[in-house]
């Protein structure tokens, strides 16, 4: 803390656990006592251990969301800053590495259903230095990718002063296990819950027992040796799954070449058997000076990865996590003989138990979940490469010039092959019809990034200190990606596409995106009492139509009062930063096709086909993010106790709605313009107290929170929108997004428990003296959900739907 007449100078030890007294951004580094009190940055002492980079974030700052996506490995996490931003925008923040956009492809696969990569996937967390979440003025400087909030990720680099040559290996070793799953009923559980069940749907109990002879309760009977099991199906799929993380790094160098390179390699095993993901990974970083005034810098990042995986979507067929739910226990994973044997390496067919042939109800027939497992082949391969290279001039002792070139490639291959001719244990697909099927398909995804600034570091006297750059950006991504899949080789070991003879498709698609940038900042210290912080970028994007301006400005100011420099406040306080921010940024990440005319290939007569698709809205702009941030960051009692408060409101307007227009216009596509608007204001906690530091213990707490409010505040000419999810999982799920709602809430029926009995479901209504109907106009039964009739008109339909969070 400074006094009007002594300064004092606190030591804290560098591997606290926790503490960080610096800021790291794309420009430099910042002494956090006098940085703006909406900044943090997080280093890699305090990251978790786990072989997924994003993974080790959780938790490391209250505005940064990181949330597993599956327990499928290699899938990684979900990031999030602040909530919804946008309806048809991409929602995630910018990454950068290095200062360089990263744009890894997290889309969710079209051949390996319902997963998505890692964001991360080609990085291990231990080559990484920092993260820095920027959420305010210093997110900004990015302009129109900046809205979502950015991650500045800052790889480990040549730049130690130590020169002595060093190699260490770090390996960590673990198991993972299913902490918790849903309770399953056992064998006889399950027949008293049918038999209850099915007493009520049933005419007879003769009937009943034709098509469950199992329920007769004896075992005198042909078909005793198919029932008589006791099959605990999700210990068969789930396992221990072994996760292991090794990284050899070698670095050092002398006065001209310093060099810091890393060797990795990462095994992790999902808990559903079968499944796992390998990576091999190095980082080559290297710093060399050319002359005093004049430095080269490279940074190489290279991975292979490649993965075993399974179906994860809400596909009952061929997943088989749901299939697991659903079989029966006393069934056998095993074909059977009727002596009891077992017939080893012959899967249980998924109709062989369907002793009926005419049975008074379909049977619920599920697929064999040993069978998905071990029998499907789904995977994926990934080649990654992340080339940058830069050069450092210190033109005088105030100017330093920069250009950067960065290349970043990206190549998948993903394979899915679902047997089911020779075995029958799965499902088949496409209607019934599909007995075995093949998917392949293969992404290509580039992008060149070029930078070239000017850096200025001037202290006037003994008060006034100045940093400055300017600069300018452009960056090309080219994306397409190329699958085909189709149905019933002759058997299940003809796997590829050219024996498929039902249902052959092809698809993919292309698109390119440009981005270009000019930007300014300059940070201002006053006397270590105020610092003022101003930017502002134009950027331009591909991603706008053809008559909508070619370039936005995205201005942004920031002020810190450095209020433990005045003297005033009791020693105790070694930091307090006040902060006020405003900020305008903007969201151009989104498909370049939105605003133009693109071709789509069509099968017409067995006759390939290029026809033009969609109708482009030519006006169309990026999105757009008006916020305001306020800040307190304060440190006391020699750094033993950290305290952050921020609190923002953020208008984000022009957001993309997709319209439906009329068909006239020559498409049924979706029609998007910059028609919605998003509130969302909140407040953000995060506090670190050093409870015990000895020499030999040192025990620290740490806790965050967040709250955010988020209202859709316009959707153009409409005042609600439902959104239907039948397309996805085939149910009617439903959302909605309403003026002065919360975005994407709930839109479905209330419950009230469950139907004990039929007599009492179809208890007549007041409305209309007869039974409640069910939307597809019958009576509901014993064992039903009651939904309530919101309207009392004795159905219950699209009319009975409400909120429901």
């Amino acid at each position: 803390a400074l006094t009007s007449a002594t300064e004092s100078i606190v030591m804290v030890p560098v591997a606290t656990a926790l503490y960080n007294g610096e800021v790291v951004l794309d420009h430099g580094v910042q002494v956090r006592d006098e940085a703006s009190a909406v900044l943090s940055t997080v280093l890699n002492k305090d990251f978790k251990t786990n072989p997924s980079a994003s993974l080790a974030w959780q938790d490391v700052d209250p505005a940064l969301r990181v949330e597993r996506k599956s327990g499928m490995p290699g899938e990684g996490a979900y990031f999030n800053i602040r909530g919804l931003h946008t309806l048809n925008a991409e929602n995630t923040p910018l990454i950068l590495v290095n200062g360089v956009p990263y744009l890894a492809n997290t889309s969710v696969s079209d051949v390996n259903n319902a997963y998505s990569r890692d964001a991360m996937f080609a990085y291990n967390a231990a080559d990484i230095r920092s993260i820095t979440v920027l959420k305010g003025a210093e997110a900004a400087m990015y302009g129109a990718l900046a809205s979502n909030g950015v991650i500045l990720v800052e790889t480990q680099q040549a730049t130690s002063d130590n020169l002595d040559t060093r190699i260490t290996y770090a390996g960590n070793y673990g198991v993972s296990q299913v902490k918790q799953q849903l309770p399953m009923l056992n064998a006889s559980d399950y027949q008293d819950y049918l038999m209850e069940i099915g007493q009520s749907r049933y005419a007879s109990l003769s009937d009943f027992q034709k098509d469950y002879p199992f329920l007769a309760g004896t075992n005198d009977y042909y078909y005793a040796y198919l029932f008589n099991n006791e099959t605990d199906w999700t210990s068969l799929i789930y396992r221990p799954a072994m996760v292991t993380d090794n990284v050899l790094r070698v670095e050092g160098g002398d006065e001209v070449a310093k060099y810091n390179i890393s060797f990795g390699y990462t095994r992790e095993e999902g808990v559903l058997d079968n499944t796992n993901t390998n990576r091999y990974h190095t980082a080559l970083n290297t710093n060399i000076m050319v002359a005093p005034e004049f430095e080269i810098f490279t940074s190489v990042n290279l991975a292979y990865i490649n993965s075993h995986l399974n179906n994860s979507g809400m596909k009952l067929e061929t997943n088989p996590i749901l299939a697991a739910y659903h079989a029966m226990p006393n069934l056998h994973p095993y074909q059977k003989l009727s002596d009891g044997g077992i017939i080893n390496g012959r899967y249980a067919k998924y109709n062989g138990w369907a002793v009926n042939p005419n049975p008074t109800y379909a049977y619920d027939l599920v697929s064999n979940p040993l069978a998905i497992v071990n029998t499907v082949n789904s995977s994926d391969k990934i080649y990654d490469a992340n080339i940058r290279l830069g050069l450092n001039y210190k033109a005088t002792d105030l100017w330093t010039l920069t250009a950067l070139v960065n290349l970043y490639y990206d190549y998948t291959e993903e394979y899915v092959f679902t047997p089911g001719v020779d075995q029958a244990a799965i499902i088949p697909q496409l209607y019934g019809t599909g007995e075995n099927f093949v998917s392949m398909g293969v992404l290509r995804q580039s992008a060149y990034y070029y930078n070239v600034n000017a850096a200025y570091h001037n202290v006037f006297g003994d008060k006034h200190s100045l940093d400055a750059y300017l600069g300018a950006r452009v960056m090309t991504k080219s994306y397409e990606y190329d699958a085909s899949s189709g149905y019933n080789s002759a058997n299940d070991y003809n796997r590829t596409l050219s024996m498929v003879t039902d249902e052959w498709s092809i698809f993919g698609n292309n698109d390119d995106w440009k981005y270009m940038s000019f930007y300014a900042h300059a940070d201002y210290l006053y006397n270590n009492l105020w610092k003022t912080t101003a930017g502002l970028s134009m950027d331009g994007t591909s991603a706008s139509g053809v008559d909508a301006p070619r370039f936005g400005l995205f201005p942004s100011l920031s002020a810190t009062y450095l209020a433990a420099n005045t003297g005033k406040l009791p020693e105790a306080f070694d930091r307090m930063n006040l902060t006020a921010e405003v900020s305008l940024s903007g969201n151009s990440r989104f498909s370049s096709n939105y605003g133009k005319n693109y071709y789509v290939s069509n099968n017409l007569f067995n006759l390939g086909t290029i026809v033009r698709n969609g109708v482009p809205n030519t006006y169309l702009e990026w999105e757009k993010k008006a916020q305001v941030d306020l800040g307190v960051d304060m440190s006391m009692w020699k750094h033993s106790f950290d305290l952050r408060l921020n609190a923002y409101f953020a208008h984000h307007y022009d957001l993309l709605l997709d319209t439906k227009i009329s068909a006239v216009y020559g498409s049924n596509e979706a029609y998007y313009a910059n028609t919605a608007a998003i509130n969302n204001m909140g407040v953000e906690l995060a506090a670190r107290y050093n409870v015990l530091n000895t020499k030999d213990w040192n025990w620290q707490v740490y806790a965050n929170a967040s709250f955010l409010n988020s209202r859709i505040a316009d959707l153009g000419q409409m005042q609600s929108f439902i959104q239907d999810y039948d397309f996805y999982n085939g149910d009617d799920a439903q959302t909605r997004l309403k003026v002065g709602e919360t975005p994407y809430e709930f839109w479905g029926y209330e419950t009230a428990g469950i139907y004990a009995t039929t007599a009492q479901a179809q208890v007549p209504t007041d409305a209309t003296g007869k039974p409640l109907k069910t939307p597809y106009g019958g009576y509901y039964q014993g064992g039903d959900v009651i939904f309530v009739d919101q309207n009392n008109d004795g159905t219950i339909n699209d009319k009975d739907r409400v909120a429901l969070g």
